[in-house]
């Protein structure tokens, strides 16, 4: 993967770090730390076990074919499932990018953001296990 090293007017570098490699980074930094709330669901993630659950989510989108620059559709509402899934999504598939679906779309919506965005891998959230499960 070739990182970009061309940005705008600052002297701030750009970080040289996918979105994966973030995380890991902050699981690392602030571990315990909280992360992720979703108090509707009555969930709590620390750092570590947002990582934890987003590398558990990776190997088993890795396990249903997502292969590195492959674009992934998510369809998700608003759950911590969400966030767990867009992390998974960058760790397996690096390079490609993440669709986020309405999960309550008019009729054939589904079809048309799947063909504009090219994208061939539509997952559920509700699918992939959690600590919450």
């Amino acid at each position: 993967m070739k990182l970009s090293d061309v940005h705008g007017v600052g002297t701030t570098p750009l970080i040289a770090d996918t979105i994966g490699g973030a995380l890991n980074g902050a699981a690392e930094r602030w571990g315990d730390r909280d992360a992720l709330v979703a108090g509707h669901q009555q969930l709590r993630y620390s750092y570590r076990e947002l990582r934890d659950e987003a590398d558990r989510a990776a190997r088993v989108l890795i396990a249903l074919g997502v292969q590195r620059g492959d674009p992934v559709g998510i369809w998700s509402g608003n759950r911590a499932e969400w966030m767990v899934t867009q992390y998974a999504a960058q760790k397996c598939a690096r390079g490609s990018g993440c669709v986020t679906e309405s999960p309550r779309p008019r009729r054939n919506f589904a079809s048309f953001v799947a063909a504009r965005s090219r994208h061939t891998n539509t997952r559920g959230t509700s699918g992939l296990p959690t600590n919450s499960q």
